[in-house]
């Protein structure tokens, strides 16, 4: 899935994070050649401003770019002792999407042009039953 700045996108569903696997389902895209740019992710239980605290922070992949259609590919992942290390959500498909049940997240890019973010989402996060 793809996501480009000023979006916002939940991580639930196909998109969602299972305990213990390896996540990377989503592509960052901005314009231009932004491969010097740092790369930034982090997924928490509330808003910074409210307090939220740290579930885990993204690792990027080498970024790409697609000198055709002018743009740079991030690509935020998760490693299996990530995904293990972080609770479940009460949002498991079904009911409301909220801070109170789901985590959030945002993804941002600093270039020496600034900083482009996307807009906060919800993260969906599939607790393991087999150890």
């Amino acid at each position: 899935m793809e996501i480009k700045p000023r979006q916002s996108i939940n991580l639930v569903g196909d998109l969602a994070i299972i305990q213990g696997g390896t996540w990377s389902k989503l592509a960052f895209v901005v314009n231009g050649d932004q491969r010097a740019g740092t790369a930034r992710g982090q997924i928490r239980d509330a808003l910074r401003e409210d307090g939220g605290q740290l579930i885990a922070e993204f690792t990027f992949a080498p970024a790409l770019y697609d000198a055709l259609e002018g743009s740079t590919t991030f690509f935020p992942t998760l490693s299996p002792q990530q995904t293990s290390a972080m609770p479940s959500t009460r949002y498991q498909g079904q009911g409301t999407l909220s801070d109170k049940t789901a985590y959030l997240f945002d993804l941002e890019i600093s270039t020496a042009n600034g900083t482009l973010k996307t807009f906060p989402g919800f993260v969906q996060v599939i607790g393991e039953v087999t150890d």
